[in-house]
């Protein structure tokens, strides 16, 4: 899967990737790395990369390399050797292993009822990029119920200030009001929400005088749009732009909090009966979580 994105006027592919295991053949493995071939090939002289996923292969470590880095683990198979000719072949390195930090914060996946771990999770960038990597990093409190922890890679771009489109009068700033508000827009599932906007709108519409002006027009009706969601739906408050989801209850946060302990026990001492308890508290987190959302759109379990 890829994504296009811009930062700051730098156009950066990110792609996310789930490599075969070590236990797959060749062929597979062949094919998956000439697929990715094919898409990084796409990927324009000027663009940034970012490769990041579970490859599935351990790459070791190296002093003085750049591609995979001295702090890794010792540990490397055949999908890591396939995937350390990749980056070589095209250039880019390995962030996991330029970084030092402790085991436990190096370590992407984790099986404690057999004592297996590895790094098989990965963020790849090119040699020599533009994007300024502070750390690259294992954060074990954000949890999803599997048995990988996120990974984190902290950027820091290398530009001074936001990009600016200037006129022939200097710099355009933008500093109308209108085009600042947010408006509660998830109200409009409600009928008669709706149909109060609608009112609104055709009124506002209605004020509105032919004045043979294009951009005059496109104006008047712009603010006329902004004046009916204004009176029907209301403004969201700057600070509170992030609308709690109608499905989360006090019941719920009880148990999401729940949950965030039992997985910090299991963190502190792994172990089978530590693990058992936060799946089932997680279970019955989901569990309510369903029958919280069926019941508001009134559908069946």
């Amino acid at each position: 899967m890829t994504l296009t994105v811009k930062f700051l006027g730098i156009e950066t592919v990110v792609i996310g990737v789930y490599g075969p295991t070590d236990d797959s053949n060749r062929q597979i493995k062949d094919n998956f790395y000439k697929d990715l071939r094919d898409v990084i090939m796409k990927v324009k002289n000027h663009q940034e990369i970012i490769i990041a996923g579970d490859l599935n292969g351990s790459v070791g470590s190296k002093q003085d390399d750049e591609i995979i880095g001295p702090h890794g683990e010792d540990v490397i198979n055949q999908s890591g050797e396939l995937l350390t000719e990749y980056c070589s072949e095209h250039h880019l390195k390995i962030l996991n292993g330029f970084y030092m930090h402790k085991w436990i914060h190096k370590y992407t996946w984790e099986r404690p009822t057999l004592n297996q771990r590895s790094i098989i999770d990965y963020f790849i960038i090119k040699q020599k990029s533009q994007m300024k990597v502070n750390d690259c990093r294992v954060k074990r409190g954000p949890n999803c119920g599997s048995d990988h922890y996120m990974l984190e890679m902290r950027v820091v771009w290398p530009f001074t200030g936001k990009n600016k489109r200037t006129t022939q009068n200097g710099p355009q700033t933008n500093t109308n009001k209108e085009q600042q508000e947010r408006y509660k827009l998830y109200l409009l599932a409600d009928p008669s929400v709706r149909e109060l906007y609608e009112r609104r709108l055709t009124a506002e519409i209605g004020k509105i005088e032919e004045s043979g002006d294009l951009d005059k027009e496109y104006l008047n009706i712009r603010k006329a749009i902004h004046s009916a969601a204004n009176q029907a739906l209301g403004t969201i408050e700057r600070e509170n732009r992030r609308r709690k989801p109608f499905w989360l209850t006090e019941e719920i946060e009880d148990l999401i909090e729940e949950k965030r302990l039992y997985y910090s026990k299991w963190l502190a001492t792994p172990g089978r009966e530590k693990r058992e308890e936060y799946k089932e508290k997680n279970k019955e987190l989901r569990k309510k979580i369903r029958e919280t959302k069926n019941l508001f759109l009134g559908t069946e379990m």
